[in-house]
């Protein structure tokens, strides 16, 4: 992925994809916008052995943004969560 699709990528991850039933943080996304932020959220989850097996549709669910060197992930119930990355 390159640097400016990463970016918006990561823009995209930071709301829920809107199904059209809106939400809370939904937006309204193109199949492009989907399949780029899947691959990036995806590429963050891998390291965690319990974020790394969510389905497409839990993922569509759910959120991810950084804070600082960690992401903040909220899962399909609201729920957020510290996502530590050992960079060693």
């Amino acid at each position: 992925m390159e640097k400016m699709e990463e970016m918006q990528a990561a823009e995209l991850a930071r709301h829920r994809v809107d199904q059209g039933a809106g939400g809370y943080y939904a937006k309204i996304m193109d199949k492009d916008q989907i399949i780029a932020r899947r691959a990036y959220m995806r590429s963050i989850l891998r390291v965690s052995f319990f974020w790394c097996t969510m389905s497409n549709a839990q993922l569509d669910n759910m959120r991810l943004c950084k804070a600082g060197d960690d992401f903040i992930v909220e899962d399909t119930d609201n729920r957020e969560f510290i996502l530590r990355i050992d960079r060693k």
